[in-house]
């Protein structure tokens, strides 16, 4: 089988969009006596992925969600304050969010879980969020992660070459 390495990068986001099932819950009131959110009101969602199936997936490394709402107008994420998820401005998570912070679009990683193996649910991650006014707006996320090279690209070896020798 021949392949073009400068194919992967195009293959491993072709895998995360058709392998890989990102689930955003309902959002509801963090107040259990009203079923709606007003503004001031605080919600929460869950988030997780599920990766392919362990037939033909493959193990996914830096796992990281990238949440974003529509009309930030409406609502706004708040930053985990946690010690086991942590919000960032960047997919990388080179820059940490405050807790607490507001922020129409952010990267959250679960820090107990940063590999989703193949055919794996992943853990659900609970993200709050506060009203900020009447409307209607949407929360989204989507996965970001690296493919695990040594499972695509397993220490192998080349066919072996040999010589006869005669010692006399």
């Amino acid at each position: 089988m021949s392949i073009a390495l400068t194919d992967i990068p195009t293959a491993v986001a072709d895998y995360l969009d058709a392998q890989v099932t990102t689930t955003v819950s309902r959002v509801t009131p963090t107040d259990p006596s009203q079923d709606v959110l007003t503004p001031g009101q605080e919600g929460s969602f869950r988030v997780n992925a599920t990766n392919s199936d362990a037939t033909k997936g493959v193990r996914l490394l830096n796992v990281m969600y990238h949440l974003t709402v529509a009309n930030d107008s409406v609502l706004k994420l708040l930053a985990p304050s946690g010690a086991i998820v942590r919000g960032f401005e960047d997919v990388r998570g080179n820059q940490p969010i405050p807790g607490g912070d507001l922020r129409s679009e952010m990267f959250v990683r679960l820090l107990t879980e940063t590999t989703l193996d193949a055919g794996q649910a992943g853990t659900q991650i609970g993200i709050e969020l506060r009203a900020l006014d009447q409307g209607e707006t949407s929360v989204a996320a989507h996965l970001h992660a690296d493919v695990d090279l040594e499972e695509v690209f397993p220490t192998s070896r080349n066919k072996a070459d040999r010589q006869d020798v005669e010692v006399l």
